[in-house]
């Protein structure tokens, strides 16, 4: 098994710029492979940043049940459903969450509302 040689990074001297100082365009430094010795095969593994598609698409759908839930309140139960996927965004989970206690609240609402006149008329009774 071959061992990997890791090569100094070099500094970068940072210039203090002032607070009004306009926008510059500073050059990249060019990533450059190095040849392995011995004819060795080389992995390079890429390491991607943000969330999965799935993730995104997890988001989107907890956004619109959030939304729509405001519209037609039925919806709001939709998050409960949405809560059990497993790629999931941290602000996916918050709207997920958010959308339950508003069912929850809402559906107590509800029941409440046509339940009281009964309750009352009862205690004439």
């Amino acid at each position: 098994m071959a061992t990997a040689q890791a090569q100094p990074v070099q500094a970068v001297q940072m210039t203090p710029q002032p607070a009004f100082a306009q926008a510059q365009v500073l050059p990249q430094s060019a990533v450059v492979a190095q040849p392995v010795a011995g004819g060795q095969q080389q992995t390079v593994v890429v390491i991607q940043g943000g969330p999965s598609p799935q993730a995104q698409q997890h988001q989107s759908c907890s956004t619109v049940v959030f939304i729509l839930g405001f519209f037609i309140p039925v919806v709001f139960w939709g998050g409960t459903c949405l809560i059990c996927q497993r790629d999931k965004t941290p602000c996916g989970r918050s709207l997920n969450i958010a959308s339950i206690i508003f069912a929850v609240i809402l559906t107590l609402t509800i029941t409440f509302a046509v339940a009281w006149p009964f309750i009352v008329i009862g205690s004439f009774f």
